[in-house]
Parts: C-alpha cells; sequence; structure tokens
C-alpha cells in the first residue's frame, strides 16, 4: 500500500508501528490508527533516540464487536457511514449501536482507510508546518503553533479527504483492493 502512494507524502515517515493496546485503552480510546509526529519508541523496555513522525495501527480483535452510543457527534455519525461502508455490520439497539466485524472488513479499514488517512495527517503537517520551516527555519515555532491551533475537525477533514482522493485513484486504477500478500491472512 504505502508504495502506491506518492513518494513526497511519505517524506520522513519511515517507522510503522503493529501495536496491541490493552484492553483498559481499547475500552477508554479505541482507535484504529494514529500519527505521532515525535514519537519515542521504547524497545525491550529500553527508550530509544526520538525517531521523528511514528504511524500506529492498533490491533483489532478477531470477529470482534463493540458499541457506540446512540448519541452521536457529526464526526461520529460520518464515522459510523464509513464503516458501514468499509463493510462493517452496524446493528441498531435501543440505546446504542454495535458494531460486528470480521478479519476481512478490519484488514480493509485498516489498510485502505485508516493508514492513507493517518498519512493524510502527516501530509497536511508537511504543507503546512515542515516545508515551509525548510524554507523559513525561523518560522517553525509559529507554523507549528499555527498547525495545532487549527481545530481537530478541520485537520481530520483534511486526512479524510487525503485518504479518499488517494484512494479514488487507486481503485479507479485497479490497484486497490488487493488480496492479502499472506494467504488465509
Amino acid at each position: 500500500m504505502l508504495e502506491m502512494l506518492p513518494p513526497a507524502d511519505l517524506e520522513d515517515l519511515t517507522t510503522f508501528v503493529l501495536r496491541q493496546p490493552t484492553r483498559k485503552q481499547r475500552l477508554l480510546a479505541r482507535v484504529w490508527g494514529r500519527l505521532d509526529y515525535a514519537a519515542q519508541l521504547a524497545v525491550n523496555g529500553v527508550q530509544e533516540e526520538e525517531c521523528g513522525p511514528v504511524v500506529f495501527l492498533e490491533a483489532q480483535p478477531e470477529g470482534g464487536s463493540f458499541n457506540w452510543t446512540k448519541a452521536l457527534s457529526p464526526q461520529a455519525q460520518a464515522e459510523l457511514t464509513r464503516l458501514r461502508e468499509d463493510g462493517h455490520r452496524v446493528e441498531e439497539l435501543k440505546r446504542s449501536w454495535i458494531i460486528r466485524s470480521s478479519p476481512e472488513v478490519i484488514r480493509s479499514t485498516q489498510l485502505f482507510r485508516t493508514l492513507p488517512h493517518e498519512i493524510g495527517h502527516w501530509v497536511d503537517y508537511l504543507e503546512k508546518v515542515e516545508r515551509p520551516a525548510g524554507q523559513r527555519p525561523h518560522d517553525y515555532d509559529r507554523l507549528y503553533g499555527h498547525f495545532f491551533a487549527r481545530p481537530n475537525e478541520e485537520r481530520e477533514t483534511f486526512a479524510h479527504r487525503y485518504a479518499d482522493e488517494q484512494l479514488a485513484q487507486l481503485k479507479s486504477r485497479g490497484l486497490i483492493p488487493f488480496d492479502p500478500l499472506i494467504p488465509g491472512s
């Protein structure tokens, strides 16, 4: 998937972590993936040097399900629609939605939507902070502050748009979806 995206969009983004969240993390803040703009990783309990931007993809329980309250924000409603479009079974209960996910649908969501979405966050940062600061290093702090002062909704909109545009191009060229590289996974 990474080979199909524009190389300039992956500038300085070299670390991708497949992560197993704890049960508590999954209950409190369930996510498919996230971007850390300046991560510092620990390997075998030893703190490593700062390694820069990192995309984390969070493991999901095979054949799992999760509940969402019916009181959804507009962003959460849009995410529920995206989950349906990905192929997750979304059932309406009296006070909540239950989302059921097969391994194939989880793979599709993470590979064809979450990964490009997180890279979209990086492209947004590159365009608004890193590249302009490369030409004007003295402006870095101001650009950085401006970037994170933007509403989260604006940053999410950019990342969703980036992922949608990239996926539309790849689909039109017949490059995605593609079968698992390892059969049965």
